[in-house]
């Protein structure tokens, strides 16, 4: 079976097994348990807007929250664009408990697919159990099921980009893209490769990326009008409110692991207020640099080689970023993995298991801290970015080959 027809398979059967076991069962996940903390935000707002209410009024989300068991003093509020919470619309028409067991069951299979799919998309041949295994147990995967978060569907977004754009099926390439467009600020350093991509692939195969992404783009669109007029208009409004009250963390406030919202929490610290300059300042830097580059080096963009070192850097450069989001680095994580049990130099398997162990062994007591916050996982990128950097230099990797 062809991935992308594995997708939908596997997604319809983890959803198919997880609602008979809630019908037959009754058993589901109650908030508060692993799994429900952070899908409360989704499932709220879908109900919202098929209702026709604003799913960014947090005085409407904090309403819907306080009837699933939340905390009266905290709401946890959806900033994503309307049409996210469409895409998994039919495990968020179930009630609560029965929606969050079968996204727990999808997010399961999610990780699935893409530890599958990664080898061959890297251009690796190796398809051996434990190497999924390995890459099954990538820390930031964990945490997006903790959560129940929806990370692993714009990683598997970007890698079924990859995928589609390296067999030249440019229309499903395009396709593929628009779920990135569910964290777009993750993604932004793309934009700058993905233009010289679009004029090296000729006019034709341009217009079909073009197509396909606008194929795509528009349906969600069109049906998330269709569901709410106002829900995109809603959605503008509410990235601009500083204060949405009920207990909702302001935007603003985050401290994520990013080097922007370190730097904001640093500054705040020591000046006593907090600057907006790094959210704009540090996407900035990292576009241009990425841009730079390759007009500097006038490489071929092939993804297959870029992608490992960009999403670090995108990470690194980016706006905001969970320890979640961070599932999107499998794509350096297994770039490394795959090169070191494949190299013949014994002392480059040792640096680059042993950093990858490094890296997750500290995640992991990171998180066992009683003080564990998002801010201390920023160096996470940088650290994959200095082992596939060094894998490069070793390799002699050029973009364009």
């Amino acid at each position: 079976m062809k991935f992308p027809a594995a997708v939908v398979v596997t997604l319809f059967f983890c959803f198919a097994v997880a609602a008979l076991a809630w019908f037959v069962t009754g058993i589901g996940l109650p908030y508060g348990v692993d799994g429900t903390k952070d899908f409360i935000q989704y499932w709220a707002a879908w109900k919202l807007l098929c209702s026709g209410q604003n799913p960014y009024d947090a005085s409407l989300m904090h309403q819907m929250q306080l009837g699933l068991g939340q905390a009266p003093d905290v709401t946890i509020m959806m900033w994503n664009p309307p049409w996210v919470p469409l895409l998994i619309s039919p495990v968020l028409a179930l009630p609560f408990e029965a929606s969050a067991l079968c996204w727990f069951f999808c997010n399961m299979g999610l990780i699935g697919l893409v530890v599958a799919a990664i080898p061959s998309v890297l251009g690796h041949g190796i398809q051996r159990p434990w190497v999924y295994g390995v890459g099954a147990l990538f820390l930031p995967f964990i945490e997006s099921l903790k959560w129940g978060q929806m990370s692993l569907l714009h990683t598997l977004g970007a890698i079924l980009f990859i995928y589609q754009a390296t067999r030249s099926r440019f229309f499903w390439s395009g396709v593929a893209a628009t779920l990135m467009t569910a964290k777009p600020h993750i993604y932004l350093l793309f934009i700058a490769p993905g233009i010289f991509w679009i004029y090296q692939i000729g006019y034709l195969n341009a217009m079909r990326f073009v197509a396909g992404s606008a194929v795509a783009m528009t349906l969600l669109i069109a049906a998330t009008l269709v569901i709410q007029p106002q829900a995109i208009e809603w959605w503008i409004a509410a990235l601009g409110n500083p204060e949405p009250g009920f207990g909702a963390v302001p935007v603003r406030l985050w401290r994520t692991a990013t080097m922007a919202t370190t730097i904001r929490a640093e500054v705040s610290a020591h000046l006593g207020y907090i600057p907006d300059w790094p959210l704009s300042v540090f996407p900035a830097i990292g576009f241009i640099g990425t841009l730079g580059f390759l007009v500097w080096h006038k490489s071929k963009v092939i993804w297959v080689n870029l992608a490992p070192a960009l999403v670090c850097l995108s990470f690194i450069f980016a706006s905001y970023g969970w320890l979640y989001d961070q599932s999107a680095l499998i794509l350096a994580h297994f770039s490394i993995f795959l090169s070191a049990i494949t190299s013949r130099r014994v002392s480059s398997r040792v640096l680059d298991l042993g950093g990858l162990f490094a890296i997750q062994l500290l995640i992991l007591l990171l998180g066992m801290q009683p003080d564990s916050a998002q801010h201390h996982y920023t160096w996470v990128p940088v650290a994959l970015l200095l082992l596939v950097w060094r894998q490069n230099v070793e390799r002699r990797v050029p973009l364009d080959r």
